[in-house]
């Protein structure tokens, strides 16, 4: 399934904010640090400002995008991508902005022991739920009838094996990557004139909470 990449550089808080400081005074003409907007984002998340950066791009492909850095004890992380020129990015064109942001500004800059993790934009079912879990949530939808979703006798045991698997192996399934399964990789029809996938979603959620109650895991 296609994600939002997530850039993470692990180093010690002082490393970390001496390479903000470089990417701060840096006259590269890709990408202008914003000052002001630092200032005003470092007030509103009460953080110190040399913990905070803002970064405008400057290429018409990027559609003047913002980038937005934090770093938290170790960790400096990009919290967010905004464009001036478009409401919503999507992901094809969040994911260039990043990888490019990386790969052309930040790793000019990159201290040596710095960790850098930098997520993949594809990532299976099976490495998002756990191999169990997918297992038993591929085996409900392959044999499920869509316009009735779980609600018949053996599409039902079959959504339960799935529910109590994903509970018991902790899996890290949500809600958005079931809906995002189903929609963008099965095709699983979402319109005003079906709720199946927002039933199921709703299904899903209720059932992992309320058999975590249950099993004393909530």
């Amino acid at each position: 399934m296609k994600k939002f990449i997530n850039l993470e550089i692990k180093a010690e808080q002082r490393i970390l904010i001496a390479l903000l400081d470089k990417l701060k005074e840096s006259k590269k003409n890709k990408w202008s640090f914003e000052k002001k907007l630092t200032k005003d984002y470092a007030t509103n998340i009460s953080l110190p400002e040399n913990c905070v950066a803002c970064f405008k791009a400057n290429s018409i492909k990027y559609f003047e995008a913002t980038i937005w850095i934090v770093i938290n004890d170790s960790e400096l992380r990009v919290s967010n991508i905004v464009s001036r020129k478009v409401s919503y990015l999507g992901k094809d064109l969040y994911n260039i902005i990043v990888t490019d942001f990386f790969n052309d500004f930040v790793s000019k800059y990159l201290p040596e022991g710095c960790n850098v993790i930098l997520s993949s934009s594809e990532v299976s079912i099976e490495k998002i739920a756990n191999t169990e879990t997918a297992k038993k949530l591929i085996s409900w939808e392959s044999l499920s009838n869509r316009s009735t979703g779980n609600t018949n006798q053996y599409d039902r045991e079959r959504w339960f094996a799935f529910i109590k698997t994903a509970v018991d192996t902790d899996s890290d399934l949500s809600v958005g990557d079931l809906e995002q399964w189903l929609t963008e990789e099965k095709n699983w029809v979402v319109n005003e004139d079906d709720d199946m996938v927002e039933m199921l979603v709703n299904d899903f959620e209720y059932g992992v909470d309320l058999l975590k109650y249950y099993v004393g895991k909530s």
